[in-house]
């Protein structure tokens, strides 16, 4: 039993995260570590509302099978505008 008025729970990519490649849908995280489906499981059924955040990741592609002259640069932003408020300088 935890006594507080506010809890956080900080659990990254892991409540109900999926590995998806092409049509294979696999539940686990990054680097090969696991999901956690059972906390997931217990917050929601105690009540707590669970979101996901989709993390935008790009798919993957092999250099190998582009054609850069068909490509049009898109360049990032100029300044750089970091992250934290807590970075003075890009890096």
């Amino acid at each position: 039993h935890i006594s507080c008025k506010v809890a956080v729970v900080a659990c990254g990519v892991y409540l109900r995260s999926q590995i998806i490649i092409g049509e294979s849908i696999t539940p686990g995280g990054p680097q090969g570590l696991m999901s956690a489906p059972n906390l997931s499981g217990s917050l929601t059924r105690i009540g707590f509302p669970l979101r996901r955040f989709k993390t935008g990741t790009p798919a993957r592609i092999d250099v190998r099978t582009i054609d850069f002259d068909e490509m049009t640069p898109q360049p990032g932003d100029e300044p750089v505008t970091p992250f934290s408020f807590m970075t003075d300088r890009a890096l």
